[in-house]
């Protein structure tokens, strides 16, 4: 072959290749992906998700603490990039859970697994 042949072929090659990238790139979106993009960006999934965040939390708290007034001086506030925030009442009940961090951690993660909890921290605040 000579060499204008071989240039042509790469170049068909190429064209078809390019074809073929834009003929795949309009096929319609499955259902479940759309579903699930909506979903996210409405924030559907994250009440669920704190609503169950939350419930977990009580059960632990009160189970690791083992007081269930110093529990009901807690709750929980925001879940960002694996943190856990608690709220709670006052510095003193703040300091007496610091004491059970690497407990109430571990017990955490085992109550929440798909959470994804990685750390805790706590924050002086209203209880709501």
């Amino acid at each position: 072959m000579d060499v204008d042949a071989i240039q042509k072929l790469k170049d068909l090659v190429k064209r078809s290749e390019k074809e073929r990238a834009r003929f795949y790139a309009r096929r319609p979106k499955r259902a479940g992906d759309v579903v699930a993009a909506v979903i996210a960006k409405h924030g559907y999934a994250a009440v669920k998700g704190a609503d169950a965040v939350r419930a977990g939390w009580v059960q632990v708290a009160a189970d690791v603490l083992g007081d269930e007034a110093i529990a009901k001086m807690t709750s929980v506030g925001q879940l960002k990039r694996g943190v856990l925030e608690v709220m709670v009442a006052n510095h003193v009940v703040m300091q007496e859970i610091n004491f059970h961090r690497p407990r109430l951690l571990a017990a955490t993660q085992a109550a929440l697994p798909d959470s994804k909890i990685t750390a805790l921290r706590f924050k002086v605040g209203r209880i709501t």
